[in-house]
């Protein structure tokens, strides 16, 4: 079915193509590590989707494709306006859970050379928070998303009225005792999970975005509590914590930009495309 319906908007993308016409702008959402040939290796959210070969896939259907994780659109539409040189962690908190970190534009890629396994920063939703813990939507048990993911929050609170994200960050931005109680412990374990990656990779922007960016306001000072167990206040004071933008305006633009930089500069942007060329090299090996 899935496979049917790509093809499907692959061929309606063809008729609004004329002669000499490229498509320059277009992206479905694929969670995961992608290499530069266009081989899913790690979609942890869609497993049927792992070994899927995406480039291949829609040269048979007739279009010239670039392929790569949804995390570069997310990049760039977030970080346009950080100083250069400054390293962001963009929280992507919605019914999962997921971080990413860029730097220029460009995502920071973590596979240790020669490494057997490619878990890295991409899969920060997915480390293990507890052993033998809650069963998660990627097939695992005990991931973090699936303790503080929006859908598992949910799930462990069936006490609410709210039955989607959206409407728990409506009951955030309210006030709601109950769930600013649970956000609140929620938040605690993220920042706990978090901090290492903020130390080793200077992060100095952090960027809250997905559907719980809605409650930014109620986020923000329970994220700088948590944070005062690892650092200073005038540390903490030095963070630059902010409110991502609208999700598909943002999106958007950012998937824009990532077309213009490869049309412009193909060879440059294939320098950092999915696990990046070191693990391209060891999967081949």
């Amino acid at each position: 079915g899935i496979r049917d319906r790509l093809r499907a908007l692959w061929e309606e993308a063809k008729t609004y193509l004329l002669p000499g016409e490229r498509l320059l702008q277009c992206f479905i959402g694929v969670p995961g590590a992608i290499a530069v040939d266009g081989t899913i290796l790690n979609s942890p959210n869609f497993p049927v989707l792992n070994g899927w070969n995406l480039d291949r896939f829609a040269l048979d259907c007739g279009i010239a494709c670039y392929t790569d994780t949804i995390g570069f659109a997310v990049i760039r539409g977030e970080t346009c306006g950080v100083p250069v040189d400054t390293v962001a962690a963009i929280l992507d908190w919605s019914e999962g859970f997921g971080v990413t970190f860029a730097q220029n534009g460009q995502q920071l890629l973590f596979p240790a050379p020669g490494a057997r396994r490619y878990h890295g920063l991409w899969d920060f939703g997915h480390i293990r928070y507890k052993l033998d813990g809650r069963r998660c939507n990627c097939g695992k048990a005990g991931c973090l998303e699936a303790y503080i993911g929006g859908v598992a929050l949910l799930e462990q609170h069936p006490e609410l009225s709210c039955r989607t994200v959206k409407q728990l960050a409506e009951l955030l931005r309210s006030g709601h005792s109950e769930a600013c109680g649970f956000f609140a412990d929620a938040v605690r374990i993220m920042t706990e999970a978090l901090y290492p990656a903020l130390e080793l990779l200077g992060v100095e922007v952090i960027i809250l975005c997905g559907t719980l960016r809605d409650a930014f306001e109620v986020f923000r000072p329970i994220f700088q509590n948590a944070l005062e167990k690892f650092y200073t206040p005038e540390e903490i004071g030095a963070f630059s914590i902010r409110s991502g933008g609208e999700s598909f305006p943002t999106l958007s633009h950012g998937a824009a930009l990532t077309a213009r930089q490869y049309f412009l500069s193909p060879e440059a942007i294939g320098r950092y495309r999915g696990l990046g060329q070191s693990a391209l090299q060891n999967s081949n090996q």
